[in-house]
């Protein structure tokens, strides 16, 4: 790896984003970033604790927003939601176009309005600095944006899916690349 990229959710520059994808530069996370993660994720346990109705997260998607999800199927229906995107084809994307993608997305988290919580982001950034790239099909769906596309990180990210570790293409297995936690 080549440099290293503080990702503080605020200012990653284009520079910033072709030192991780094309020179394999690792990434850190900021502290501030890391405050503004905790701060939104505290904002979505106070909507589930309080059994407000959050679209996609304590509500169904779609034409079924009336339907709760029940705090002990919200795990199922996340990886349900995660597997249900995921339905880009095509060839591959290179990796460099997989670690951009990546990196601005770890970016996007770190501003520290998605609640995702921090551990998402750890693992995000320990692919990145391990060389994980997951296999993102080329063409996702028009009017999704990029949420077919990074369904495909999603999915890596819990062990489903497919990765390339070193040119070699590999089920993907979760948190058990070097460096994850």
């Amino acid at each position: 790896m080549h440099g290293r990229v503080r990702v503080t959710g605020r200012d990653l520059a284009p520079a910033g984003v072709a030192a991780v994808a094309r020179d394999g530069a690792a990434v850190e996370l900021d502290d501030g970033a890391r405050a503004r993660m905790l701060a939104s994720r505290a904002v979505v346990a106070c909507a589930l604790d309080a059994g407000t109705p959050v679209y996609g997260l304590t509500t169904a998607l779609g034409s079924r927003v009336g339907e709760r999800v029940e705090p002990e199927d919200a795990a199922a229906f996340s990886l349900r939601t995660l597997r249900g995107r995921a339905t880009a084809v095509g060839e591959p994307l290179s990796p460099e176009l997989v670690r951009a993608a990546m990196v601005v997305r770890l970016n996007g988290l770190c501003l520290g309005g998605a609640g995702v919580s921090i551990p998402v982001a750890d693992a995000l950034a320990a692919m990145l600095n391990a060389g994980v790239h997951p296999v993102i099909p080329r063409s996702g769906s028009v009017g999704a944006a990029d949420l077919c596309l990074l369904a495909h990180v999603g999915l890596a990210l819990v062990g489903e899916g497919e990765a390339e570790l070193g040119g070699e293409r590999l089920p993907a297995c979760g948190r058990c690349w070097p460096g994850a936690n």
